[in-house]
């Protein structure tokens, strides 16, 4: 069953295209990154990887699809995470709203990287998330 709602979800994160964060003729590769079985999914597309200089460290950033519930409002959005490899570190480069309680079709550029996305100890997403950007 969890399988099945997984799938589902998905499927309909990819139906919104392709990122308006990257390149319109970008050719997704959408694969389950996180699933917290409470209504959050998120998607990293493994065609897509960069990497960034930011006070004298190289950090490498990746591209989800996130659909998660934030006090009781549901957000969908594209967001370029930041990777610090070698200190276990996450961050948030840019997100593209496409639905959210701030309004619809926003984008967010963040000019400096605050590598404070995740808590420590990391959890098993942010993990696998890190996972993601690094391997």
């Amino acid at each position: 069953m969890m399988y099945a709602l997984l799938l589902s979800a998905a499927a309909t994160l990819i139906g919104l295209g392709t990122s308006p964060l990257v390149d319109s003729q970008h050719n997704h590769e959408w694969t389950p990154v996180t699933n917290q079985g409470e209504g959050e999914t998120a998607l990293h597309d493994r065609n897509w990887s960069a990497t960034m200089a930011q006070d004298g460290r190289t950090l490498n950033l990746i591209l989800l699809r996130v659909d998660m519930v934030d006090s009781g409002d549901e957000i969908v959005m594209d967001t370029i995470i930041a990777a610090d490899c070698a200190n276990a570190e996450l961050g948030l480069k840019e997100a593209y709203f496409f639905q959210s309680p701030f309004g619809n079709g926003i984008r967010m550029p963040i000019d400096y990287v605050e590598m404070d996305l995740a808590a420590e100890p990391l959890g098993n997403d942010d993990a696998a998330i890190l996972d993601a950007a690094c391997n």
